[in-house]
């Protein structure tokens, strides 16, 4: 029976492959397309170039030579079930330059899109025979191409017996964790210089008790202690020597006479006692809340070591901010437009109505804003939410189209806009003084 579907290598592809085994180069097979042979089954031509009828073309998703047949190179492709809505009757293979490699006819299958209500992936492959296979580049780019199902299930084959391997390395080498602590040898000595060795407890007991004679610790005052340098043989001093040193020095007991050894004390062995830093205290902060009490402030003017005395300072905060909530108090600010104010709360006013927003400011400024719509070739007039001392400055911000639109006129309580457009427009006004 004549062979009805099989695959050729084009006279490009065979001279290609031809000069790669003979340079010792390589030929890069990177893309697959697939063709509806312009609505018939078609049947390959060495001299093509091209499919008759190409529908689909990407990347490979595998290249590979039959583990069977080391002449034979096995070019697979992969259709996503997102796409499809054409017939497969022919199959190219494409390398990296564009050039066909080998074409091929098929039995004719239609690839459905999932969106015709039906879709499945369809996996096409080429089967190609060369003289030498190691003049093509057996490499595919997986970040861009899907895998078949038998190309992930051989992966996971492989994958399991190296795991396989090196758990059962793991598991017999006599010790798998050499980046961890070695085992130490333990010891009883407690006169050791070993720093590879590691006391027991027999040995910390040792120690324990040997520090014991020499330092008891529940508490007896006349226990003794062995120091370096002693000045009695085993001593340094007992409980009862150092609280006697101490005392000379400072009393726990709350005596406020008690002097306290300072370098360069004012006294023998005294620097300041507690009562001198009291009364040295109390010369410039009573701590008890008594008004008149003065203050010590470095280089402060008159009036002795006090800078200024509390009743004075109350005094002067009292003309500048009452704190009892009175809105009228006065404030002291550089500048101010009478004696000792800055400006009154009650000088800030703002407020709106239906007519828009307004604001006063001290000295006399004010502004007036709204929103308003005029129809097209007419007149409207704004009625300032408050009234101005004198005609205002008018500011006119159109919002939609190229406006045309004017003020008529302006006065101190109004103003009046003309809308020279064939629509509607809707503006933003602004009057300030």
């Amino acid at each position: 029976m004549t062979t009805k579907y099989f695959a050729l290598l084009t006279n490009q592809g065979a001279a290609k492959l031809a000069n790669a085994a003979a340079l010792g180069t390589k030929v890069d097979l990177k893309e697959m397309a697939v063709g509806d042979g312009g609505g018939t089954l078609p049947t390959p031509d060495p001299a093509q170039t091209k499919l008759i009828g190409e529908k689909r073309r990407a990347q490979l998703n595998s290249l590979s030579v039959d583990a069977a047949n080391n002449s034979q190179i096995i070019a697979e492709q992969i259709i996503p079930e997102s796409e499809g809505g054409f017939w497969i009757r022919e199959i190219g293979l494409y390398d990296a330059d564009g050039v066909l490699i080998a074409v091929a006819n098929c039995a004719e299958t239609y690839k459905p899109q999932l969106a015709e209500g039906s879709g499945r992936t369809q996996t096409v492959r080429m089967i190609i025979i060369v003289n030498s296979s190691s003049a093509v580049t057996l490499k595919i780019d997986p970040a861009v191409v899907l895998a078949t199902r038998k190309y992930v299930d051989d992966a996971v084959i492989l994958v399991k017996a190296y795991s396989d391997k090196l758990l059962k390395e793991h598991v017999d080498d006599s010790d798998p964790h050499t980046q961890y602590l070695k085992k130490i040898q333990l010891s009883n000595a407690t006169d050791s210089d070993s720093e590879t060795q590691a006391a027991t407890s027999k040995a910390v007991k040792s120690v324990v008790t040997e520090v014991s004679k020499k330092a008891l610790l529940n508490g007896n005052a006349n226990e003794q202690f062995a120091a370096k340098d002693a000045s009695a043989d085993a001593h340094v001093v007992n409980r009862g020597q150092m609280n006697t040193g101490l005392g000379k020095r400072a009393w726990y007991g709350g005596d406020s006479n008690q002097d306290f050894a300072v370098l360069g004390g004012t006294t023998e062995h005294s620097a300041v006692a507690n009562w001198q830093l009291v009364q040295a205290l109390s010369k410039y902060a009573a701590l008890t809340g008594n008004a008149s009490q003065k203050f010590w402030v470095l280089s402060a003017p008159g009036d002795g070591n006090a800078a200024v005395p509390v009743s004075l300072l109350n005094s002067g905060l009292a003309g500048k901010a009452n704190l009892a909530g009175n809105q009228y108090q006065n404030f002291d600010i550089a500048q101010a437009s009478s004696w000792a104010h800055a400006v009154r709360l009650d000088q800030f006013q703002s407020g709106s109505n239906g007519n828009g927003a307004w604001n006063k400011l001290p000295g006399g400024g004010q502004w007036c804003r709204t929103n308003m719509t005029i129809g097209a070739k007419s007149n409207a007039t704004w009625t300032f939410p408050a009234g101005f001392s004198a005609a205002p400055c008018v500011l006119i911000g159109a919002i939609n189209g190229a406006p045309s639109v004017w003020l008529t006129g302006v006065g101190p309580n109004n103003c009046g806009i003309y809308n020279n457009n064939d629509g509607p427009l809707n503006i933003n006004l602004l009057a300030f003084w």
